[in-house]
């Protein structure tokens, strides 16, 4: 029953419902009296991983005990257990919502994820700064008191460096964290440098249709990440050197359809980057697309305010 049961939550359509039912409700209590190296662990975990992969999922299986379950999981498996790895991504799901984070850190999702991010598997180290990534972008002001208080700006300095997704989740939380009163000197936006260029190549990636390491990465969180860390000048000239206003044009021109915020975080960006330059001759290169692709797009806020300034810069 229960390989017929996963089989049908890998299916999108399946998973909404299942939860209606009741089957998260089921899952958890599975959860919470299987070993934790077991076959139905395991089973009752992927369905978990399955259903909350869903946004219309996340706050009922929240309120239900699915990441009490999951946290429960993590803390009972060991270094290198399969279902640690499951139980991991089950929160990190579940944190990508608005109303959830105070009741996952309530039951232990900044402990376990700031312990999960030290271990030596950079899959595991990956998940937990997602987790942190996630908080700190859709929490509200009680979240980020909540992730200051534990310690997890001093957590993330440690990340920023690591290779791959654990550096580049560690720099989004790290944006996300500091926020719209990032300041130059704040020392997670100077640490943030390191991580620039695989926040580009994600960018780019994304653009592309392309996954990198072995996930697809959502454009409006990565142009967010982009336009805080790119408050202090070092920063900006690391940005163009991996090519990252050319990505923020692209999105700027080619989203603003489909993804407006997305489109309208990266005029922002470009709004930050070309209005506060310390040396702006790296950058005059850019002038007249600039101005292309905001004469296209008048109607995001950033636009005019763009163009009326790059007037300033021409040569």
């Amino acid at each position: 029953a229960l390989i017929t049961l996963t089989n049908l939550s890998c299916h999108k359509d399946n998973r909404v419902p299942m939860m209606q039912m009741g089957m998260a409700d089921l899952l958890v209590t599975v959860s919470l009296t299987a070993g934790p190296d077991s076959k139905p662990l395991e089973a009752s975990l992927v369905m978990l991983v399955n259903m909350s992969a869903m946004e219309d999922c996340r706050l009922r299986m929240t309120e239900g005990g699915a990441g009490d379950a999951a946290i429960a999981v993590i803390r009972a498996c060991v270094e290198g257990s399969k279902n640690l790895d499951i139980a991991l991504k089950i929160v990190q799901n579940l944190s990508a919502h608005k109303e959830t984070g105070l009741t996952l850190i309530e039951q232990g999702a900044l402990e376990v994820a700031l312990a999960s991010a030290r271990m030596a598997d950079p899959k595991v180290s990956a998940v937990a700064a997602g987790i942190l990534s996630n908080l700190a972008l859709y929490g509200n002001g009680e979240v980020k008191g909540e992730m200051l208080q534990a310690g997890v700006m001093e957590a993330l300095e440690s990340l920023l460096d690591k290779p791959e997704r654990t550096g580049l989740s560690a720099a989004k939380a790290a944006a996300y964290l500091c926020g719209e009163e990032a300041e130059a000197e704040h020392p997670l936006i100077i640490a943030c440098h390191a991580a620039l260029d695989r926040l580009c190549n994600a960018l780019k990636h994304t653009l592309e249709g392309k996954e990198l390491y072995g996930v697809t990465f959502d454009v409006f969180e990565l142009v967010l990440a982009i336009k805080y860390i790119c408050v202090r000048p070092e920063n900006k000239i690391k940005l163009e050197a991996e090519g990252g206003i050319t990505l923020l044009l692209k999105v700027v021109e080619d989203r603003w359809e489909m993804e407006p915020e997305a489109s309208q975080v990266a005029a922002e960006g470009l709004s930050v980057i070309f209005e506060e330059l310390s040396d702006p001759k790296p950058f005059l290169q850019y002038l007249k697309e600039v101005e292309r692709v905001c004469s296209l797009n008048l109607s995001l806020r950033s636009s005019k305010k763009l163009l009326e300034f790059i007037k300033s810069l021409k040569p």
